[in-house]
């Protein structure tokens, strides 16, 4: 009996068992829901539209686009893009909202450098900006139309002309002149050479600009005479050598023979221009520059007459003979190319 009722020993410690795939469940859950919520985060910020704001060759517009790239917001709002065009943003880089792209397409221009002409393509502002885009180099001296602060515009000439100035030192003759003095032992038509001329020498100094490669100005800068010219002296004859000539049984020494006068006939008039009464067969009116007034003439057809009067019309190798009636010289009118020889202020018969 004792045995049945003997009190069983309980353990001081009880070990209770544990589940460890319990424990790696829990951290699986946890990573899944933090995946999930990078998920949703990312879709959220990625795939709502964003609002972009485009800049096209200056004209700003502002669109919302789901598009994850450049390019494809460039394809999706057809704006054309060619490498000669300015993208301000590279062409593959995301998309953020709020952002600014600018696009700057290339214009085409024409470009004449020093005569030589192409076509290109350019997103420079100004002209000035061209040239750098080209690698052109300015002179100090060359022309650029129109200036470097100029706009560029579509199809546009641009004009760059190459000026170059260089001084040159060139040694010229100076020509003599001639200078001319009255020899009367000399016979008239004759000429006599006094003193022999001789050139000089001048050296000058000369600016020439050329414009792409072509001279188109000279300017003198100064000059400098090294050797003076001497002029050249001659004399000239004013004797007149005078032959004897026979006409109406007399001989006389004309001073000087006119050939191809007029002559004309008048009448009338109590008194000449010499104060002497007109006389037909001696008076003629003639033009005192030609023949001196009170001198005697021989008039081949008509002999000997005496410069006594002069007229208005009677200019020149004219000759006006007095008649005696109006008539005859009306009748007479104008004849022409007759030889007058003129004698002199004494009466040769």
């Amino acid at each position: 009996m004792g045995k049945l009722f003997q009190k069983t020993a309980i353990p001081k410690s009880v070990v209770i068992p544990t589940f460890p795939f319990l424990k790696k469940k829990r951290w699986v859950i946890l990573l899944s829901v933090v995946f999930v919520l990078i998920f949703v985060t990312t879709w959220y910020v990625l795939g709502r539209n964003k609002e972009i704001t485009l800049i096209i060759d200056g004209q700003a517009k502002r669109v919302e686009t789901s598009q994850k790239i450049v390019q494809d917001l460039l394809i999706e709002q057809r704006i054309s893009f060619k490498t000669e065009d300015r993208l301000s943003v590279p062409l593959k880089s995301r998309l953020k909202d709020g952002q600014t792209i600018r696009v700057d397409h290339a214009k085409s221009i024409s470009l004449n450098i020093a005569g030589e002409q192409k076509e290109v393509l350019t997103t420079a502002k100004t002209v000035g900006e061209l040239l750098k885009q080209q690698k052109i180099t300015l002179g100090k001296l060359d022309k650029v139309t129109p200036t470097i602060q100029s706009p560029i515009t579509p199809q546009m000439e641009v004009i760059v002309t190459r000026i170059e100035k260089k001084i040159v030192q060139t040694e010229e003759d100076i020509p003599f002149g001639y200078v001319r003095k009255a020899d009367t032992n000399l016979p008239k038509g004759k000429e006599k050479v006094l003193t022999k001329g001789k050139k000089g020498k001048v050296i000058k100094f000369v600016e020439i600009t050329y414009e792409n490669g072509k001279e188109v100005e000279k300017k003198l800068l100064k000059q400098d005479i090294v050797q003076p010219k001497n002029d050249q002296i001659v004399a000239y004859g004013t004797r007149i050598d005078r032959s004897i000539v026979s006409r109406g049984g007399f001989t006389f020494r004309p001073r000087e023979t006119l050939t191809n006068v007029t002559i004309t006939q008048y009448s009338g008039g109590s008194y000449t221009y010499l104060g002497t009464r007109p006389t037909p067969g001696r008076t003629i009116a003639v033009d005192p520059n030609v023949i001196p007034l009170g001198w005697w003439v021989y008039i081949e057809g008509f002999g000997f007459r005496r410069a006594e009067d002069i007229g208005g019309s009677v200019k020149g190798n004219i000759i006006d003979i007095y008649v005696s009636s109006r008539e005859s010289a009306i009748s007479y009118g104008i004849r022409y190319g007759y030889k007058v020889y003129v004698i002199g202020p004494n009466r040769p018969y």
